[in-house]
């Protein structure tokens, strides 16, 4: 019996992007209707 593959994977997103001088930690910016991460997260699903 085949057993899926499990991957694991560290996405890092705990900066605050100061020398963007942004309000809010990049992470969180909004790019195309989606937040930074969201599109990260997505690339990895």
């Amino acid at each position: 019996m085949n057993s899926p593959n499990r991957y694991w994977s560290v996405v890092p997103a705990a900066g605050v992007g100061s020398r963007m001088a942004a309000a809010i930690p990049k992470q969180y910016l909004t790019l195309h209707g989606k937040t930074v991460i969201e599109h990260t997260l997505s690339r990895l699903c």
